[in-house]
């Protein structure tokens, strides 16, 4: 029997499981469990916990050239964009 992390609140095998919490499963059904998004093994929990992980700051947000245009009262800006090209 694997043992597998449950990811959200369900009922597994007349047990009220919680999101987070392990328990063991029939083999038979790890396969519903993971493609439900209930469960994920808990080997792959552990594993991700042996590799350390570090924040990482965005890039700064590319800068485009913007052409000024003169819009009357009434037109759009969505229109004048389609005019530029």
């Amino acid at each position: 029997m694997p043992e597998m992390i449950s990811k959200v609140a369900h009922i597994y095998a007349g047990r009220q499981l919680s999101a987070g919490e392990r328990f063991h499963a029939d083999a038979e059904f790890v396969p519903v469990l993971v493609g439900l998004g209930r469960a994920e093994p808990a080997s792959i929990q552990s594993q991700a916990e042996k590799y350390q992980t570090c924040d990482m700051a965005a890039a700064d947000p590319a800068v485009y050239p913007t052409r000024d245009l003169a819009l009357t009262a009434r037109q759009k800006r969505k229109y004048a964009r389609r005019q530029l090209a």
